[in-house]
Parts: structure tokens; C-alpha cells; sequence
């Protein structure tokens, strides 16, 4: 199967990157920290870091892991995925500002899953705005106060209780046929990554009954808004 041949590919590939890290991590510890080469071996880490997602990328696409569900609450995964991502959002002018309207029920979720989700938008989000400025994390629950017509149509297409989390940034915006194709496999406009993140965060999304949908024009910045099936009684 392809998940079984990603998974030998995979295998060979992990295994000697290991090797060349710690390898590198060796030489560059015996290394003043006013030496020149140290900017080499920074780089040469960094390479191999980026390797190392692209072949989880491609594991996860290939061969994903079941989810394994509980009852938590949404705020708590998107508090830790916004911690790390801060460091990467402060180096580009990025500002996060996170809001909680009224109370939120309690999801049923896979923790490991929904924050690899929170980070993919993320990580697109500070990525989209390389000069600077302001990712807007909303969470909120299907009810009176809808904030938008669309969030009112979703929900009641689905007729349950729903917890909504938008990501709303003002970065550079897509173009309506970019917005058509951005959850197809390895669809990427940009010159690093696999073009996976999003399609795997949609078949999470789906796989805990929720969905993603996306809002975005040229120069006016992307909304991307998830939908997840609140606990019954929570």
C-alpha cells in the first residue's frame, strides 16, 4: 500500500538525518560562539529540520494515526499551540490576539491532532504576513450571537451544537481559484513545505465531524473558520 512504502521511504531517510544532526550538534558544541562556522552549522540543522517535517508530512498524509478521542476544552489546545508559535510570530511583527466569546462547551477531540490543525493555520497565518501584522483567534459557540451569516448557515445545515475557532489574519490574501485548489494534496504557492498541512488539517477536521471553511480576498487578508460538534450536555 502507499502507506506502506511512505513508511519504508520514511524509514531510510529518518534514520541517517538522525545521524547528521547529532552529528553536526557535536562539531558545533566544540565551537567558540564568536566562530564563523557556526553560522554553517546553524544552516545545516536547519535543512535538516525542514526534512524532517516534509517526511512527516508525507507520513501523516500517507499512513495517518486514528484519533484518539476526549473530552477537553478547546481553549486549552489553542493556548498551547499559540505558545509556540509566538516566538516564529514575534520575529515577523506578527501581533496574536486571542478572544473567547461566552462560554464554550466541551469538544470531543483528539488534543495531538486539533493543535497540529491550530498550528498549520497558524504557521500560514505569520507566513502570509511577512511585514508584519495581526492574526485575530476567535472562539466562540453556535447560538444567538452569531458572528457572521456564514457561521449561521453552517451550523444550522448541521443542526447541532457547534464550536466555532476563527483565524482571521491581514496578510496578502488569496485569489478565489487559489482558495479552490489550497485543501488538494501537495497544492502549495510557496518556495518551502509540502503543500500537506492543509489537506491534513481538512481530513482531521472531517474525521472528528467538523469542517474548515475559508474566506479571503487580494490585500484584504484569509479567515479560515473551523467548525467542531460541541458534547452533548456540556
Amino acid at each position: 500500500t502507499l502507506g506502506e512504502i511512505v513508511s519504508g521511504i520514511a524509514h531510510e531517510i529518518k534514520n541517517p538525518l538522525t545521524g547528521i544532526s547529532c552529528a553536526v550538534q557535536v562539531i558545533q558544541s566544540e565551537m567558540s560562539e564568536d566562530d564563523s562556522r557556526r553560522a554553517v552549522t546553524a544552516e545545516i540543522l536547519n535543512h535538516i529540520k525542514r526534512l524532517d517535517s516534509t517526511v512527516k508530512d508525507l507520513l501523516n498524509y500517507a499512513k495517518p494515526k486514528p484519533p484518539h478521542f476526549q473530552p477537553l476544552k478547546i481553549n486549552d489546545i489553542l493556548d498551547k499551540a499559540v505558545f509556540f508559535v509566538y516566538p516564529e510570530a514575534k520575529k515577523h511583527n506578527v501581533v496574536i490576539d486571542a478572544a473567547t466569546v461566552g462560554e464554550i462547551p466541551d469538544v470531543m477531540v483528539d488534543p495531538d491532532q486539533m493543535q497540529q490543525v491550530f498550528l498549520n493555520l497558524m504557521i500560514n497565518a505569520v507566513q502570509a504576513m511577512p511585514d508584519g501584522g495581526k492574526l485575530k483567534i476567535t472562539t466562540s459557540k453556535s447560538g444567538k450571537d452569531w458572528n457572521t451569516a456564514e457561521d449561521k448557515t453552517e451550523v444550522q445545515s448541521r443542526n447541532e451544537n457547534t464550536v466555532i475557532i476563527r483565524f482571521e489574519d491581514t496578510g496578502k490574501g488569496m485569489e478565489s481559484d487559489c482558495i479552490d485548489s489550497i485543501f488538494e494534496p501537495f497544492f502549495t504557492k510557496k518556495s518551502k513545505g509540502t503543500g500537506l498541512g492543509l489537506s491534513i488539517s481538512l481530513r482531521i477536521m472531517q474525521e472528528h465531524g467538523g469542517d474548515i471553511a475559508v474566506r479571503s480576498e487580494p490585500g484584504r487578508g484569509s479567515v479560515f473558520t473551523l467548525y467542531l460538534p460541541a458534547m452533548k450536555g456540556s
